[in-house]
C-alpha cells in the first residue's frame, strides 16, 4: 500500500502528504472488511525546550531517534507518518483502539529504557499518545485526527508521557472533576472536626467549599506555586476553594495531587498561553 510513497527526509517516515490518502483507503478497507482501524497521535514531550536549549540539531536528532525506536517497535503491526514538527501519526491496520493502545506503550517503555546518547550525556524523551479508532471515535478521516488530536492533549494536561483513549475523555474528566471535589470535601471535614466548629457550622462551610470548586484540568494552567517559607511546587491547577488550590503534580512515578492554603502562598507564576510547553 505504501512501497512507493514519499518519506520524510529527515526521519524517514511516511511523509505528511501520504497520510490522507492512506486513512481513505484504511475506512474503505475496514468497511469491505468489517474490521476496526485505529490512528494514534504522538508528540513529543518538552521538545520546544529542549530546542530551544541545546539547538536544532539537537533536536533534529532526538526526532530521528523517536521516529527508528517507535518504528523498530511497531515492526509490520502500524505505519508511521511524519505529521508536522515534533508530532507523528501512527495508523493501525485491523488494530482496536485498545489494542492501539497496548503498542503506543510498548513504544513508550522503549524510549524510557533506550535513553537518547547526546555529547556523553543521556537524555530520557517521553511522549504524549493519543488514540482514535474508525468508527467507533469517527467517521471520517478528519473526525479520527480531531479525536485522537484531543485525547493526545489530554495525555499532556494531566502529566504527560500518558496515553489516552478517545473514548475515555469523558470518563476521565468526570473522574478527575470528583477527585477534585472529593479532595475539597476530606480537607473541608479535617479542618473543620479539628477546629472545633459546630455541626450546623461545619455543613455551612462544607457546602460552601463544594460550590467554590472550579474544576480546570482540561486545558489546565501549567503553574509554579512559591510558598512563603520557599517551597516550590510545579504542575497544574485542578481545582480551588475560598481557601485552597488544589495542584496536580508530576512525580517520578505517575502523579499526586496537593492542597495549599492560600495564606501560605507567596506567587503563582502562569506559564504564557503563547509559549505553552507541549
Amino acid at each position: 500500500m505504501l512501497d512507493k510513497s514519499e518519506k520524510d527526509f529527515l526521519t524517514d517516515c511516511f511523509a505528511k502528504s501520504e497520510l490522507l490518502p492512506f486513512l481513505d483507503e484504511s475506512i474503505g478497507n475496514s468497511k469491505k472488511n468489517n474490521k476496526p482501524f485505529s490512528i494514534a497521535l504522538i508528540d513529543l514531550d518538552r521538545f520546544k525546550k529542549l530546542n530551544y536549549k541545546f539547538g536544532h540539531l539537537y533536536g533534529d536528532d532526538i526526532l530521528k531517534y523517536v521516529a527508528s525506536t517507535v518504528r523498530l517497535t511497531l515492526e509490520d503491526k502500524g505505519y508511521l507518518f511524519r505529521y508536522g514538527g515534533d508530532e507523528f501519526v501512527a495508523v493501525f491496520p485491523e488494530k482496536s483502539s485498545k489494542e492501539a493502545a497496548q503498542l503506543a506503550r510498548q513504544c513508550s517503555n522503549n524510549l524510557a529504557h533506550r535513553p537518547f546518547l547526546y555529547k556523553e550525556k543521556l537524555h530520557k524523551i517521553t511522549i504524549s499518545v493519543g488514540i482514535a479508532d474508525f468508527p467507533s471515535d469517527g467517521n471520517t478521516k478528519y473526525e479520527l485526527i480531531s479525536r485522537a488530536d484531543k485525547a493526545m492533549y489530554m495525555s499532556k494536561n494531566y502529566g504527560r508521557n500518558l496515553i489516552t483513549e478517545a473514548h475515555r475523555i469523558t470518563y476521565i474528566r468526570w473522574r478527575n472533576t470528583a477527585m477534585a471535589v472529593a479532595s475539597v470535601l476530606i480537607v473541608s471535614l479535617t479542618l473543620h472536626l479539628l477546629s472545633g466548629y459546630g455541626l450546623l457550622g461545619f455543613f455551612k462551610k462544607m457546602v460552601k467549599s463544594v460550590q467554590a470548586v472550579k474544576v480546570v484540568s482540561e486545558g489546565a494552567e501549567l503553574v509554579t506555586v512559591i510558598k512563603k517559607d520557599g517551597t516550590m511546587f510545579e504542575g497544574r491547577i485542578l481545582g480551588e476553594t475560598d481557601d485552597f488550590v488544589i495542584i496536580n503534580f508530576k512525580l517520578e512515578r505517575g502523579s499526586a495531587s496537593i492542597n495549599i492554603d492560600k495564606d501560605e502562598i507567596a506567587e503563582i507564576k502562569f506559564s504564557p498561553k503563547k509559549d505553552r510547553d507541549r
